[in-house]
């Protein structure tokens, strides 16, 4: 198997293969690959806007599938590099446990709506300015590093929401 995945076909590409396929072109009369392709694509021409885009709705799906198979193959470890690092050099899965930065300032609830409860070794000193910890009980202060921008100095938010789009904030 190749380990680039072929792109997917157009609109135009799709309406030849199946104009092909469907055998409605008489051998004797374009015999030359040139003189098919001029053909289809006078049949392509005179075709309504209406069954060109039906064509351009295949041609997308195909699109998306390339991009979904794309991403699959782009993330999966390539045969070569498992073969150079062997099975001794892969760590056991009990000795080596690795936590991210985010494990040590607490976890999310799952009620709704969900919530921050932070760890027992959050301060506010983690997030690089000053807060009074008993605001901790109810509020969660977001760091002006996080992925949602800007944020401002002092700002706290309520409680997580679902989508970001309107989040409550109370300034301090």
């Amino acid at each position: 198997m190749s380990p680039r995945i072929r792109r997917p076909q157009t609109g135009y590409m799709i309406f030849r293969s199946e104009l092909r396929n469907a055998g409605q072109f008489d051998k004797r009369k374009t015999g030359d690959p040139r003189n098919y392709l001029k053909v289809a694509g006078e049949r392509w021409a005179a075709l309504s806007n209406s069954k060109k885009y039906l064509y351009f709705l295949k041609a997308e799906h195909k699109k998306l599938a390339y991009i979904l198979a794309d991403a699959r193959r782009r993330r999966a470890p390539s045969v070569r590099l498992l073969a150079q690092i062997g099975e001794k050099s892969i760590p056991d899965a009990e000795s080596s446990v690795w936590t991210s930065p985010a494990d040590t300032l607490g976890t999310w609830e799952d009620s709704e709506p969900k919530t921050f409860v932070p760890s027992e070794s959050f301060t506010t000193a983690m997030l690089g300015y000053e807060c009074d910890d008993d605001i901790l009980d109810s509020f969660f202060v977001l760091p002006s590093n996080s992925d949602i921008e800007p944020w401002f100095p002092r700002q706290c938010l309520l409680s997580a929401p679902t989508s970001f789009a309107s989040p409550c904030f109370v300034e301090l």
